[in-house]
């Protein structure tokens, strides 16, 4: 019986480590040049299946396969959850599939039932996958809605979180520009629609920094909402040589 229930346990965790880095692994965009006027989000609604990662991007491997399967390249794939739960906790779910592609492949998307809408969040982007402990880390804050959003902010810097993700969950190792703050300055950053704000965090300078996967959180309100709202980049590999 011990042995059962130890064997329980453990596949438990797996499953919610297996589960927490179902990321994508779509290309990324180059942050320079950013050429977001030949590009395009399209929509598409899902519903069934399980995946248990709600706050994340994570690509569909179904959404992309039916875009490339017409011959439409995807950029980058992500989805929005319509209903939330705890992780590995619900059966079901039911989903918005986004695509970023060409504007010129829009009339053979919507053959497919993909429509365009854009995101009701922003989009946090890092330059690369994998970083050297070395290495700055560049990252950009997409709005692609036609809302304003207000990033909370600390004496007109924005405020962020590195997390680790360490024995199945994601923990939070650095807290960025977090105060003391000055009554001066406004609590948000506002980021207008289709307006990019790019940040650069020198990982070298960052004390016991070690191997591992990482992500990068934000708190945003959007605009005509009274609550602020947490927004994850993609996770990212930093290596660190002993």
């Amino acid at each position: 019986m011990e042995n059962l229930i130890r064997t329980f346990i453990i596949g438990i965790l797996l499953t919610f480590v297996s589960c927490d880095l179902n990321y994508n692994s779509s290309p990324v965009i180059p942050i320079d040049p950013r050429p977001f006027e030949q590009l395009i989000w399209v929509a598409k609604f899902y519903s069934g299946g399980i995946q248990c990662d709600t706050a994340s991007h994570y690509t569909p491997p179904d959404t992309k396969a039916l875009l490339n399967s017409a011959k439409i390249p995807v950029v980058d794939v992500m989805v929005e959850y319509c209903a939330t739960c705890d992780a590995c906790g619900c059966p079901t779910y039911a989903a918005k599939h986004f695509a970023l592609i060409e504007k010129q492949y829009l009339r053979d998307a919507g053959r497919l039932d993909f429509t365009v809408q854009p995101l009701p969040w922003l989009y946090i982007q890092t330059d690369k996958t994998y970083y050297q402990c070395s290495d700055n880390l560049i990252f950009t804050i997409d709005n692609p809605t036609n809302e304003n959003a207000f990033i909370t902010a600390c004496n007109n810097k924005l405020t962020y979180w590195l997390e680790v993700f360490i024995e199945g969950k994601w923990c939070n190792f650095l807290e960025i520009n977090i105060g003391p703050c000055l009554d001066l300055y406004p609590q948000y950053i506002q980021l207008v629609p289709n307006q990019t704000l790019r940040e650069q965090l020198a990982l070298r300078t960052i004390n016991n920094l070690g191997s591992g996967v990482y992500r990068i959180k934000i708190e945003y309100r959007p605009e005509y909402y009274p609550y602020n709202h947490n927004i994850y980049s993609k996770t990212f590999n930093i290596g660190c040589s002993e």
